[in-house]
C-alpha cells in the first residue's frame, strides 16, 4: 500500500511524502519514503529508508536486523535499549522485563534494582524487597530492615522475627 502525506515547510512550498511499506523476507518491515516538491519531480536524494526489525532485535543498516546484544532489549524493533543498573538480560530480549536483576538486588515498582536492605541478600530475579533475607545472626524488623540479634544469641538465615534468636549454649 502507498499512502500519501501532503505537508508544508517552512518556505511554505508543498511537498507530498509518499510512505511505502515492505515486507521483507527476514520479516522485517521497511518503510521506504520519498519526498517530492509539488510540481511532481523527486530525485534520488530524497528516498530514505527506515528499517523496523522485529521486536528483540534493531537494524543494523537499512536493510537488515540484529539481535539486541547481552544486557539489552528492543521493545520497538528499531533501537536497542540497555537494562538498568545491577540487571542482566540474554541477547534477543525485547522487554524490559527481561532484565533480571542479580543477586542481592531486587525490583518492586521501579524500572532500576534496588539492593536488599541491611546487609540482606537474594537470589537473582528477585522481584520484592520481601524476598530479601536477612543474613544469620540476624532478623527481619518489619519487610526492609534485617537487626542483630541480642548478644550471645544467633539465628538462622532467614530469620524473620526476634523470637527467631536462640540463646547460644551455656547462655
Amino acid at each position: 500500500d502507498v499512502f500519501i502525506l501532503k505537508t508544508k515547510n517552512i518556505s511554505v512550498v508543498s511537498q507530498l511524502i509518499i510512505l511505502q511499506l515492505e515486507l521483507q523476507t527476514n520479516n522485517a518491515l521497511v518503510l521506504n519514503s520519498i519526498v517530492a516538491t509539488t510540481d511532481g519531480s523527486s530525485d534520488g536524494s530524497g528516498i530514505q529508508t527506515t528499517l523496523t526489525c522485529p521486536t528483540g532485535q534493531r537494524n543494523d543498516s537499512p536493510t537488515s536486523c540484529v539481535p539486541c546484544s547481552e544486557n539489552y532489549y528492543g521493545p520497538d524493533g528499531v533501537n536497542c535499549r540497555a537494562c538498568p543498573g545491577q540487571s542482566t538480560s540474554p541477547a534477543g530480549s525485547d522487554k524490559l522485563t527481561d532484565c533480571v536483576c542479580n543477586k542481592n538486588f531486587y525490583r518492586e515498582n521501579t524500572i532500576n534494582c534496588e539492593a536488599c536492605p541491611s546487609n540482606g541478600f537474594s537470589d537473582r530475579g528477585a522481584t520484592s524487597v520481601a524476598q530479601c533475607k536477612c543474613p544469620a545472626d540476624h532478623y527481619k524488623i518489619q519487610k526492609e530492615t534485617c537487626s542483630s540479634c541480642p548478644p550471645s544469641s544467633t539465628s538462622e538465615v532467614g530469620s524473620n522475627n526476634a523470637g527467631d534468636c536462640r540463646c547460644l549454649e551455656n547462655y
